[in-house]
């Protein structure tokens, strides 16, 4: 397996019906959704803001991005707080979800390249598919997941 993914431990948390996973090294904190501040002029993608004692953290609806669909705000919601590589210097993001699953562990063969054809998320996005108890979680690649135009504008 290529694209630098190595084993260890993947934080697993769903999206509609799909189980996404990210590296437990990338996340910082699982969240309950607080009030989220909208701010006029940030992308489709940016829900809006959070307060997090004290930090202000911008929080992409990462399904509006997969599926074009806004994320509904139920009792399993959950804001994701990764860090993120932003021109050299790490940053805080929110990534919302419709539930958070589990920690778990993969070893290398556990892990398989994206097939090319035929995968709803652009397999840019994408370190690798893990092959769970519960079936397959897509490895997101948190440094190619936003465009630096998103970036910018969320920060």
């Amino acid at each position: 397996m290529s694209n630098g993914i190595k084993s260890g431990q993947f934080l697993t948390f769903k999206i509609e019906e799909e189980l996404f996973a990210l590296e437990i090294f990338s996340v910082r904190e699982i969240l309950e959704v607080p009030e989220i501040t909208i701010v006029p002029g940030m992308s489709d993608l940016i829900r809006g803001i959070v307060n997090i004692r004290g930090l202000v953290i911008p929080v992409i609806d990462i399904k509006k991005k997969f599926i074009d669909k806004d994320t509904e705000i139920t009792k399993d919601s959950v804001i994701i707080v990764i860090e993120v590589k932003i021109d050299g210097d790490i940053s805080l993001m929110g990534i919302m979800a419709d539930a958070a699953e589990s920690v778990i562990s993969l070893t290398i063969s556990d892990i398989e390249q994206p097939p090319k054809l035929g995968m709803a998320v652009n397999k840019n996005y994408l370190k690798g598919i893990g092959k769970t108890s519960k079936g397959f979680a897509l490895l997101l690649d948190t440094e190619t997941l936003f465009s630096e135009e998103e970036i910018i504008i969320s920060v």
